[in-house]
């Protein structure tokens, strides 16, 4: 017999539609007998149910009644059932109390009911089932009956024999149709492989093949006679191809003689860009290092580092941190560099500790980032240490002289109030004799005298002002600080209704922006705005139409206030003496004033953690600001 592969198209189609047949008739088949089989089963069972039912009833008297004969001659009715071989009725505690036996091939009914004859089965050619027998809900005993399956073995057999039929008649019948219809497939088929044989041998494509078939029988010959059709172009275009490709071969090698030339140049600018970034290495005044993120061991060491450390890179290259500095510093750094590696980005460390061999402990500035390779592993860890040990210093003995300072200043500020108060006595003493002296001998004294006596008078009440300014300056550093929430808002109207009697007879435009609630000692914050406010009012008398703007802006860890004029302003380049102490750019002829209450303006700033500053240009007006830091999310207003 021939493979299968060897056979004719047409002996293929008439096999494999055979098959198919077959296939569908078989399963079409099995399901049937299947059906049937599950079927019968089912309708056994249920039929069987019923009759154990019956007998249950007719059998429930003669159990309460321990009537055995009585249920005897109901269970041989079974009799008219030729398929039932054997049945028993049991009592309730599973004794054997009436039995019927067809013939000695009948099941050996046990003496005792038990789990395992409980429900239905089938089991050994034969069908098992039991039912409880109820009264009133309680069950008094059990009927068990065994059936045999001839009659379900009978039927199936005449359903084989029907199935068997029918299959046969229905291959003969699709062999028939089968040889019929292959024709329609096969003989284009072999029309078309009989053209492509004489095609192959004489080398002939002027021959065509020929089909009334719209199928895709048609289509495969229409392509087919395409191809021959195309042959002749493509041997054509093959020979121009191979002419073409000589020429791109050509031209190809000219411009893999000029990549050559400019890999070899890439290369070399790549040598110097090295060289260039070694020296950049090599040249920073910081130490640089890279370790690899497996081991953390030394790759590479700049001049700086080894200047740092005191050791040469051939004795660092290679090594860890153990290698070199004790077991705590190094085992901090090696948990720092893990942590660096972990995180993958940027960690900067403001200050670390390190052992050199010759310089005793240094401190660094330190910044860290993981190098990755392409696929996103860390590769190496990059380093860069600034060595900050001079400028620590340099800090520490800044915090040593700012201390000394704060402790003069306490002097001073002590000082102050002590000379404030004594100078008070002998000022009294002086206006109370000149009061005397105007009282009693002022009709005496000629114009000159008199000029005299108020020079006395008006120098007096200078130096009271000054002394009432000094008292306060000097209160402010020593005065707690009542911390609570300000309404700048009211303040300022409060500020400005105070002034006033100041503003008779003079035109002012007052334009006053929304102030936010502050955090603050509400007294030492009024005394800010009074003195701002106050001052824009002094030093805009000169014009006919003064304009005084008050507002804030807020920024992003503080809120700027600020008092704009349009006065006589100052020179910006003493703007820096404004806020120190009798520090005043105007003569006190033009403007009166101590020179102390901007002073007294930065030290109360100052103490709420702000700044103070001012701008201008000389006749142009003057702005002056004050900032408060901001409250922290959550805190209380």
């Amino acid at each position: 017999m021939k493979p299968f592969r060897e056979i004719s198209i047409r002996e293929k189609l008439i096999r494999m539609n055979l098959l198919v047949a077959a296939a569908v008739l078989l399963l079409a088949s099995l399901a049937f007998v299947v059906y049937e089989w599950v079927t019968f089963r089912d309708t056994m069972v249920r039929g069987l149910s019923t009759q154990a039912e019956i007998i249950g009833i007719n059998t429930a008297a003669a159990l309460l009644f321990n009537d055995p004969g009585s249920a005897t001659e109901t269970v041989a009715t079974l009799r008219i059932r030729p398929t039932i071989r054997s049945a028993a009725v049991y009592t309730a505690e599973g004794r054997l109390f009436a039995k019927y036996l067809r013939d000695a091939k009948a099941f050996q009914l046990p003496e005792r009911f038990t789990e395992r004859m409980e429900g239905n089965r089938f089991e050994a050619g034969s069908l098992f089932l039991s039912r409880p027998i109820l009264t009133n809900g309680e069950r008094v005993g059990t009927v068990f009956i065994e059936s045999d399956l001839r009659e379900m073995e009978v039927r199936l057999k005449r359903y084989a024999m029907i199935v068997a039929g029918v299959f046969v008649l229905s291959m003969t019948a699709a062999y028939g149709v089968s040889s019929r219809l292959q024709g329609m497939i096969s003989n284009p088929l072999l029309h078309l492989a009989q053209t492509a044989k004489t095609v192959s041998e004489e080398k002939n494509y002027s021959v065509r093949a020929v089909t009334e078939n719209r199928d895709e029988i048609g289509q495969l010959v229409q392509t087919f006679n395409e191809m021959l059709a195309q042959i002749q172009e493509r041997d054509d275009a093959l020979r121009k191809a191979s002419d073409e490709l000589e020429q791109r071969v050509t031209e190809r090698t000219k411009e893999l003689e000029q990549e050559i030339g400019e890999r070899k140049q890439a290369e070399e600018e790549l040598r110097r860009a090295e060289a260039f970034l070694n020296s950049i290495v090599e040249n920073i005044p910081n130490m640089l290092f890279v370790k690899e993120a497996r081991d953390l061991r030394f790759v590479r060491f700049n001049k700086a580092g080894e200047a740092l450390l005191g050791y040469s890179r051939g004795e660092l290259i290679g090594k860890n941190d153990s290698d070199f500095f004790p077991k705590e510093q190094a085992d901090a750094f090696i948990a720092k560099d893990r942590q660096v590696l972990r995180a993958g980005y940027l960690v900067d460390i403001p200050e670390e500790p390190i052992q050199s061999r010759d310089r005793g402990t240094r401190i660094l500035h330190t910044q860290k980032i993981p190098l990755y390779d392409p696929e996103g592993r860390p590769l190496y860890l990059l380093g860069i240490s600034e060595d900050i040990t001079e400028r620590k210093q340099a800090e520490e003995e800044m915090k040593k002289l700012n201390a000394q300072l704060e402790g003069a200043n306490k002097e001073l500020e002590a000082f102050s109030y002590s000379v404030s108060h004594d100078l008070r006595a002998p000022l009294r003493h002086i206006n109370g004799f000149v009061e005397l002296l105007k009282e009693h001998y002022g009709a005496q004294l000629d114009e000159k005298g008199q000029r005299y006596l108020n020079t006395i008078v008006n120098s007096s009440k200078k130096m009271g002002s000054l002394i009432d300014d000094l008292l306060v300056f000097s209160r402010m550093a020593k005065t707690e600080m009542r911390i609570a929430s300000v309404n700048f808002d009211f303040i300022v109207r409060e500020v400005m209704s105070d002034l006033q009697p100041d503003l008779e007879g003079r035109e002012i435009v007052w334009t006053v922006g929304p102030l936010p609630e502050v955090e603050g000692d509400a007294t030492m914050l009024r005394q800010v705005w009074a003195n701002l406010i106050g001052n824009a009012v002094k030093y805009t008398r000169t014009r006919e139409r003064a304009a005084i703007e008050i507002g804030s802006r807020s920024e992003e860890k503080e809120t700027v206030f600020f008092v704009r004029d349009n006065g006589v302003g100052f020179d910006p380049q003493y703007g820096g003496k404004l806020f120190g102490v009798f520090q005043r750019l105007h003569r006190s002829d033009e403007f009166e004033g101590t020179g102390i209450g901007l002073a007294n303006v930065r030290r109360i700033i100052y103490r709420h953690g702000g700044r103070t500053w001012a701008e201008s240009q000389l006749d142009q007006g003057a702005v002056f600001y004050f900032s408060l830091p901001k409250r922290e999310e959550g805190e209380k207003g």
